[in-house]
Order: structure tokens, then sequence, then C-alpha cells
């Protein structure tokens, strides 16, 4: 399998003896793709895609959440938060440690649900009421080092120009026992700014899954959108991956477009 996104930011590792421990949390860089998606037979919806890749691959993904901030209004406080990974901190029910869902909660329910949590008001953190909605993961790759949130674009905040300003950050469920979180950044900024269409992305119409066989090749065709400036990203998530924390894997490669027929 091959996942190809707008790319939105590479980050760079932590260093092996920072305080602040977030491995294997470790976020490697993150993009965005929009997609059509078949919810019915006869329907679909427009879904944003994030993609995030870590550093060290996960054998499962219970120890590692993406949380993607939206903040509408540029007041540093985000309005909604879409979460990818483990169900659990959204469903205290049987089997949610081993469902995973993509997340689109009220960001303010959510804050007011763990200060409840914390103030002892409650015996456990309870989301259920901040939840808007959310879709199932698919193509969640074990022994792997991407995860793909999705969200239906029409239930996010835009801000007054019409973009969507995201901060990207890995959590861990089990935050106060183990992992740090590690947000993405871009220029010394924790806050991306995306505009979701043809013209304000670096490509458009990808495709949502590419199947290219062992040592084989794959010509496709994508649209130039107007971010000019923008690059693509490629995952591979059953490439090798690796363990160590001074190697690079062969799971994520941004797109060499110097040899790329360009149509008129």
């Amino acid at each position: 399998d091959v996942q190809l996104f707008n790319l939105l930011a590479v980050d760079s590792r932590r260093a092996i003896g920072e305080i602040s421990n977030a491995y294997p949390c470790d976020i490697e860089s993150a993009g965005y793709r929009v997609v059509e998606t078949p919810v019915t037979a006869a329907e679909t919806i427009t879904v944003l895609e994030i993609a995030v890749k870590y550093y060290h691959p996960l054998t499962t993904w219970h120890h590692c959440l993406t949380s993607v901030q939206f903040d509408a209004d540029h007041d540093g406080m985000a309005e909604q938060e879409l979460v990818g990974g483990m169900a659990m901190p959204y469903f205290m029910e049987r089997g949610s440690m081993n469902r995973f869902l993509s997340i689109l909660a009220d960001a303010d329910k959510v804050r007011a649900a763990r200060a409840r949590y914390e103030q002892g008001g409650t015996r456990t953190w309870d989301y259920r009421g901040a939840i808007i909605s959310y879709l199932n993961m698919e193509n969640l790759y074990d022994n792997s080092t991407l995860m793909v949130s999705a969200v239906d674009l029409s239930k996010l905040i835009r801000t007054p120009a019409g973009s969507l300003r995201l901060k990207i950050t890995s959590i861990s469920p089990f935050a106060d026992y183990f992992y740090s979180d590690d947000t993405l950044a871009k220029n010394g900024s924790d806050w991306l700014e995306v505009y979701p269409t043809q013209d304000g992305s670096a490509f458009w119409d990808i495709p949502a899954m590419l199947n290219v066989p062992r040592n084989g090749q794959r010509s496709i065709s994508l649209i130039r959108g107007g971010d000019i400036d923008g690059k693509l990203v490629a995952y591979f998530p059953h490439n090798a991956a690796t363990f160590s924390r001074t190697r690079s894997d062969f799971q994520s490669q941004i797109v060499d477009l110097a040899n790329a027929y360009l149509a008129p």
C-alpha cells in the first residue's frame, strides 16, 4: 500500500537524552488530503484525512493517540478536537480498548469533563457528551509508523477566511503514567493553516489508496492545486521500519516532482 498526502510539516526527532519523553509517540511528519468516502450505497461524504507518521513503529496502536485541535478564532484555544486511536477515553465501555475511531469532539466540553474528573466529581473521565461525530479508522497498520484520522469536512469550524487552523499533537491515553505529548511544529509555530480546497492545496484529487507490487511501479494522475510551493509526501506502511533512535526507516518519502510531467 502507498498513501499520498499534501505535506504539512516535518518535525525533528526528540533528543535521546531529552527529559520530556515522547518516545514512542514522536511525530516525524504529517500530511492531509480531501477524499470522497461512501457511507451508504447511495451516499458519500467529503472527508478530511490527516496522516501522522511517527519515528517509532508501534506493534499495536494502544499507546498513541493523534490529537488535531481546531482554533477558528485565533485565540489559541481550540473549539474542536479530532482524536484518532483507541476509543476508550471517549467510550468507557467493554471492548473500547480494541476499538479504533476518529472522533470529533467539542473541545470546551472535553475540557469541562476532564476538569470534573480531576476535581473528584467523577470516578473516570467520560467524554461521551462531547462527541460531535466519529468514523471508524480504516487502514490502521500494526507494526507501522502511520496513523490516518478522518472527519466529515462539513462538521469542522473554519476561520473567517475559510481555512482550518490546526495543531497536531501525539498524546498517550495513559499520559499520567508513561509518555509526554509531542506537537508538530513548522517555522517555529505549533498552529498550521490549511485551505481544504483545490486552490488552497498543493495537490488535489489524491486517491485514497494505491496498491503497488513489490519492486513495482505505478503511474497516477493528480491535479496541481493553487499552493505551488506545497509538496507531496508518500507513506509506505508495509515497508521496513526501525526501532533505532538514530537511523531512518523506509516508510515515508517526500516525492521529487522534478521529473514529473505537469500537464498544461
